[in-house]
């Protein structure tokens, strides 16, 4: 198999030029330290690392260390077959899924359509159910326009849903909308680093973010309050979801709740 093709075999297994290129030169050159590496591909040491993280997780490339010295290994091209094979695997279950959904079409519309239930004081609640990390991502896209967004995040799980980020508060900021927004995360090293990077590329001064202990995790769901909306949002790598509840008084119950959740974090 030449470059070009094992290239496009890399490509539908998502993975990148750049990590297909190191995979490579690692495979050739054999084990090697970040900086041999980095003098190696000719590309800059960050970017370097930024990829090798990468391929780490997809279990491409492991780390020796030998007399306290990291060297990086490139896995023999037998583990891309079974990536292959996992890829398979996705795709067929995949496929069973869309066939049991075709098969009980009615039921599924019936459970995750939208419903009405109304009580005695004819207060109406709306459910909507979202699923698969397409629709997630265009329920995020679809807060950038709200004027005032409360929520409660573990950007940890948004991350691994989401491996770059769906910059929605950029998005925001670059088509000049004004928004008071109230970020309250659980308390991560990822955390941390993301909100730096927000204040550092000028997000508005109405975008405040707490932390909140992660020892104090309380919840297996994030969610978004905005408007009569509340977004309950399931963060699973293989599938997402979200549950809208539209209901001018259940969210201002949640909006409540995370207003004094708020003041008991104090400045953090």
């Amino acid at each position: 198999m030449n470059t070009t093709n094992i290239s496009e075999v890399m490509e539908k297994l998502g993975i990148s030029d750049t990590e297909t290129m190191i995979y490579l030169k690692l495979l050739e050159i054999g084990p090697s330290s970040i900086a041999d590496l980095t003098r190696k591909v000719e590309i800059p040491r960050t970017t370097v690392r930024e990829n090798v993280e990468r391929l780490m997780q997809k279990g491409l490339l492991s780390q020796t260390v030998n007399h306290s010295r990291k060297k990086l290994v490139a896995e023999d091209l037998n583990k891309i077959k079974v990536l292959i094979m996992e890829k398979k695997l996705d795709l067929e279950n995949k496929f069973k899924q869309i066939e049991s959904v075709e098969k009980n079409f009615e039921e599924f519309i019936e459970s995750f359509n939208t419903t009405s239930v109304r009580n005695d004081n004819r207060a109406e609640v709306n459910i909507r159910y979202y699923e698969g990390k397409t629709s997630v991502k265009s329920y995020y896209y679809k807060t950038v326009t709200e004027e005032e967004v409360y929520s409660y995040a573990n950007l940890d799980k948004y991350y691994e849903v989401f491996e770059y980020g769906l910059g929605v508060q950029k998005r925001a900021v670059e088509q000049k909308i004004s928004r008071n927004v109230r970020d309250i995360l659980v308390d991560t090293p990822l955390a941390r680093e993301v909100i730096k990077k927000r204040m550092e590329g000028g997000y508005s001064k109405n975008y405040k973010v707490k932390f909140i202990p992660a020892e104090s995790h309380f919840s297996g769901f994030d969610f978004i309050i905005f408007n009569d909306s509340v977004a309950l949002i399931q963060l699973e790598k293989q599938n997402p979801y979200v549950i809208e509840v539209k209901s001018s008084s259940i969210a201002a119950g949640f909006k409540s709740f995370h207003v004094a959740l708020w003041s008991l974090l104090g400045d953090n």
